[in-house]
């Protein structure tokens, strides 16, 4: 007779939440590497924080220009939230993670092939 206790199915979980933890951070490190390596999105980032010294008055002007549509995470992460129309509270459920160039046919592929893609070929 086999039983399992609720502390062996408990642990089995944690163990699978806390690989889903590592699979998220290892793809948010990822995102924020290739985004640190774009340079229009450096230097949005930039824009948004405050820090107008390191960019050229162009530079600027062009942040300027599209800045109300975008915010950094707390994982400083670049989103993208378009404000027209829209109050605060619409902004955070419409926030959409800038993907680099680098990255959108990994995350094409990835979520084309995946389970949580919705579609698979």
């Amino acid at each position: 007779m086999a039983a399992t206790t609720r502390s062996r199915t408990r642990s089995k979980n944690s163990t699978e939440v806390l690989q889903l933890d590592v699979v998220q951070r290892i793809r948010t490190d990822r995102i924020l590497r290739a985004q640190n390596e774009e340079e229009w999105i450096v230097n949005l980032k930039a824009y948004l924080s405050g820090d107008l010294e390191s960019l050229d008055a162009g530079e600027a002007r062009a942040c300027g220009k599209i800045a109300d549509d975008y915010d950094v995470s707390n994982y400083w992460l670049l989103l993208y939230c378009p404000r027209a129309g829209r109050d605060n509270g619409d902004r955070d459920r419409l926030a959409k993670l800038v993907v680099p160039e680098d990255l959108q046919q990994d995350v094409l592929h990835h979520y084309h092939t995946s389970l949580e893609g919705g579609h698979q070929g």
